[in-house]
Parts: structure tokens; sequence; C-alpha cells
């Protein structure tokens, strides 16, 4: 009895969702949608006498955060695609990572069709700001 109560139940609430109308997408409901009103806005009042300006700060005293951990050492490959114009460029990409003059070194090397493109960064070790790139 109880099955068959559940099982009706279930036939139900099946009907109920599949026969609920669902629009095709947001695109076609665009010019039925309806925005809700804007928030109403309220008065504030203001001591200028209480009010006190934030310390302006040098950019410079600031520095740069901290890394959250340090770059590994390696050579990292892979392959690239540029697609423009109904071209495709077939490109391959390597970064070497090395521990040099107390910081990194990153060298990329690009090669393309054309020819390859190296770049060379020295990179500080705590902040990985950049000291030096070359081409």
């Amino acid at each position: 009895m109880i099955t068959r109560s559940l099982a009706a139940i279930a036939a139900a609430l099946a009907t109920a969702v599949l026969a609920t109308p669902v629009a095709a997408d947001i695109i076609s409901d665009w010019n039925t949608a309806v925005a809700p009103p804007p928030p109403e806005l309220k008065e504030v009042t203001v001591d200028p006498k209480a009010v006190v300006l934030a310390k302006k700060v040098d950019a410079g005293s600031v520095g740069l955060p901290k890394t959250a951990f340090d770059l590994q050492p390696g050579t990292y490959k892979y392959k690239a695609m540029i697609e423009a114009g109904g071209q495709q460029i077939p490109l391959s990409v390597s970064t070497t990572i090395a521990e040099e003059g107390g910081g990194w070194t990153a060298t990329d090397v690009i090669e393309t069709p054309n020819g390859a493109m190296t770049q060379i960064t020295s990179l500080d070790k705590g902040t990985l700001s950049t000291r030096k790139v070359g081409l």
C-alpha cells in the first residue's frame, strides 16, 4: 500500500516536472525579461570634521610581496599554435629555469617556421621581480 502511494507521488512529480514549460534559451526570452526595481537610496549625513583622510603611502617603501614558493630549476617544453586569418603557425616553446648569481635565469626559446627567438630574463629570487631582460 505504501509502495503504491510512493509510486503515485513519484509519477505525479515526474509529470509536473516534465510538463513545466522551459524557455529555449536566454536570448529568446531577452525582450520579455523584467528587471527588478532599483534599490531605494537612503539619505546620508556626514560630519566633515569627523572625516579623516588616509595617509599617503610612498609606493617605493612598500616593496614587493614574497612568493608563496620558489621556482624549480628545470626545462619545460610544449607545443603551441597561433591561428589567425585562416592560417596556422606551429610553435615549439622551451623554458629553462636555472639558479644563477643568487637569483633565477629564465631562458625562453620559441621556434617558429621563420626562425627562433630567444629571451633571457634575470629574476630576483625572493620576489621574482625582473632584474634584466635580453633578446
